[in-house]
């Protein structure tokens, strides 16, 4: 009779060497493609592109979200738009000219969680008093 536990065992022992090798094989590509994936992602911004009228660019929103922009000057304008594809869009409130001596404050929340804001301050050539 021959003896094959040793073989036996040699089998195994391979066997659960390469189902662990697999395992750390699969276990770094998991990891790799987590590492590649979780960018960050810029943060929504806004600018002002005109001031009369009031022309707004807002940038990295969620794809297609709807937006609601609120400006504030001497009265508060809101309007809802929908993010392009890209997460951008482009706003203009007719109604609204703010001069160079001028500050506004500006808005834009996502249904989705986005959320930008600036502040446009007047001119520091403004003196107060004197208008625009």
């Amino acid at each position: 009779m021959r003896d094959t536990t040793g073989v036996q065992q040699m089998r195994h022992t391979f066997r659960v060497v390469r189902g662990m090798v697999l395992a750390a094989v699969v276990i770094a590509l998991v990891w790799a493609s987590a590492g590649l994936s979780s960018t960050p992602r810029p943060k929504p911004h806004l600018r002002v592109l005109d001031r009369a009228p009031l022309t707004l660019k807002g940038t990295y929103f969620r794809s297609r979200e709807r937006v609601r922009i609120t400006v504030v000057t001497t009265e508060t304008r809101t309007r809802t738009v929908r993010a392009a594809r890209d997460g951008s869009f482009t706003a203009q409130f007719d109604a609204v000219a703010v001069g160079r001596c001028g500050g506004l404050a500006l808005q834009a929340v996502g249904a989705q969680g986005s959320r930008a804001s600036v502040k446009v301050l007047q001119q520091a050539d403004c003196t107060p008093g004197l208008g625009p």
